[in-house]
């Protein structure tokens, strides 16, 4: 099996990292971290800021310090995993053209739970991902946002919800 983590580094995707080595251990699967820079275009205006500009965000040192760490967890959990960093325009669409490529079985991506106009303003790469990516994708939902939900891998690590109810 093959799962694609998509990372930006943030508390969200930290989670679906977890997420994702407990799974990708149980499974035995081959991992591929994506992480996508934006490139934003900054105007510079007085002495304060520096002429018109166009930066990447996160940086390439700050794309390749959240890929160390996430092969680093990995890692700690005896798992091999191949960290990609790509620049492009739209997360979204930069993610769905990597794993075209790739073609995994399944992404996995962290959820911010923004909603309304927030949702409406910033957009959502993990619905994005949902509507049209090739393959499954695994939204990891921040634990506000689940309430009393199980996570995947307490199914993974006990079979079915009537043996881990009788765990409890």
């Amino acid at each position: 099996m093959k799962i694609m983590l998509a990372t930006d580094g943030s508390e969200y995707s930290r989670r679906a990292l977890q997420q994702t080595a407990i799974l990708a251990s149980a499974l035995d699967a081959e991992v591929r971290i994506v992480l996508v820079s934006q490139s934003v275009f900054v105007r510079g205006s007085g002495s304060l800021m520096p002429p018109d500009t166009t930066m990447q965000l996160p940086s390439n040192e700050d794309a390749y310090r959240i890929l160390a760490d996430a092969a680093s967890t990995f890692h700690s959990h005896g798992i091999d995993s191949d960290p990609h960093h790509l620049v492009g325009d739209a997360i979204a669409e930069t993610l769905l053209s990597a794993a075209a490529s790739w073609k995994p079985d399944m992404i996995v991506v962290g959820s911010h739970g923004r909603t309304g106009v927030v949702r409406f303003l910033m957009g959502s790469v993990s619905s994005d991902l949902v509507q049209h990516a090739r393959c499954t994708v695994m939204v990891v939902k921040a634990p506000e946002l689940i309430g009393d939900a199980v996570p995947a891998t307490r199914f993974v690590q006990t079979g079915t919800r009537e043996e881990q109810s009788m765990e409890a």
